[in-house]
This record gives structure tokens, sequence and C-alpha cells, in this order.
């Protein structure tokens, strides 16, 4: 691994050949005893780092890369994006599906107290039919008696008015 530029605690160096690797504790010790100087750096890099100030047309920067050339054209102009038009659709339906779930539950929950108003109802109005039917068999029982009395009174009437008057 070639020797690092930077050395700080937990600093980490990518090495092409040999992939990511932390930076030795030895610098690491070294950088925290005395800042070390840092190389500057190359004209062409820190232009890079500012994707706006990059011209496409940069000398030496885009080496007639056709890709190159193309990746900061749309770095420059913008292009619009179908899949961010699709993305935006789709979080307006969403949107529009988390609106009529909420609605949907609240009519649930509307349908829920109905359901339960009505079932109160129609144990109320049981209720009330079962006290009409005792009432009314009660009216009945009454009605049964005064004419079982109506009717005994009636045939003793009778019969005591066919008798002759004599026998009394």
């Amino acid at each position: 691994m070639r020797e690092p530029i930077l050395a700080y605690k937990g600093l980490m160096h990518y090495d092409p050949d040999e992939g990511w690797a932390r930076v030795d504790p030895e610098a690491q010790a070294v950088a925290d005893d005395e800042p070390q100087p840092v190389a500057p750096l190359s004209p062409r890099m820190s232009e890079a780092h500012d994707f706006h100030q990059v011209s496409p047309s940069a000398e030496g920067f885009v080496s007639q890369d056709p890709l190159l050339e193309e990746l900061f054209d749309q770095l420059h102009d913008p292009q619009s994006d179908e899949v961010a038009n699709h993305w935006k659709f789709i979080a307006q339906r969403v949107n529009l599906l988390s609106e009529g779930m909420s609605q949907r539950r609240q009519i649930k929950q509307q349908l829920q107290d109905l359901d339960a108003e009505l079932d109160d109802l129609r144990q109320t109005i049981l209720k009330d039919l079962d006290s009409l039917q005792r009432v009314a068999e009660h009216q009945l029982v009454q009605a049964k008696l005064r004419a079982e009395v109506s009717h005994l009174a009636r045939h003793r009437l009778s019969s005591h008015l066919r008798s002759p008057l004599d026998e009394e």
C-alpha cells in the first residue's frame, strides 16, 4: 500500500490494487502529534469538485471522451427525467390512496357506529313489542273473563226469566 497523504483517526485509504484499507496506526500517531502539510490539489482537480463551473469544453479535462462530454452536458443542462415524472405521479397516487384509505376508515367507523345504533333500535323495538304483546295478552285474558262472566250472567238471567213467577 502506498503511503497515505493524509492521516487522521478513522481515515480510510483506497488503493485500486488493494482496495479500502485503514491508514496505519503509526501514521495516525504522527498525524495526532504534528500536522503534516497537505499537498495542494492540482488546478484541474479543484475545478472538478464544482460541477457547475466545469465546462464540457475545458482543455485537457474531457480529453475527447464522448461519455464524459455527455455526462457534463447532462450536468449543465438537466433534461426532463421520465423516471422522476413517473415517481411524481406515483407519489400523487400514493397520496390519493392514503386519503382514500383514511376516508374508508372514517366511513367504516361511521358504519360501525350506525350499525350499533341500529342494533340498539332493534333491541328497543323488540322490547316494546314484547311489552305490547304482554299488554294485549292481559287485555285478551280480561276480555275472555268478561265474556265468560257475561255468558254466565246471561244464562242465569235467562233461566231466571223463563221460570214462572210462582216459584219464587
